[in-house]
């Protein structure tokens, strides 16, 4: 029987089934490391706007970091991508063009 809360997504060459449990474990792991995981947020009432972004580093088991952003509207779980980076500072580099982005765009922290 399938699960309605998970969704499935591509990390890489892997499939990988990824649901609210999921998020929170890859969130708290995100929480291990010395950056603190990214939280965003965009409101604009007259528009019915309520946006998320998130942005968190983390190691995989193959010794590489992967960058996982998940987007979407206020009260929903959003989507989900994951991109892997040999080096943790190409993947810093990508987080922080990501943010300059969205704050430019109207995102602030929560």
């Amino acid at each position: 029987m399938a699960d309605n809360l998970g969704s499935k997504t591509k990390a890489g060459s892997l499939d990988v089934d990824f649901n609210y449990v999921g998020e929170m474990m890859w969130f708290a792991r995100c929480r291990t490391r010395e950056l603190e995981p990214l939280y965003l947020r965009r409101v604009d009432k007259s528009r019915n706007m309520r946006r998320f972004y998130k942005l968190c580093l983390a190691p995989t088991l193959f010794g590489e970091v992967m960058l996982v952003r998940n987007w979407g509207r206020v009260g929903t779980n959003g989507q989900v991508k994951f991109e892997t980076f040999e080096a943790a500072e190409d993947a810093e580099k990508v987080l922080n063009r990501i943010e300059r982005s969205k704050r430019r765009r109207g995102y602030v922290d929560c």
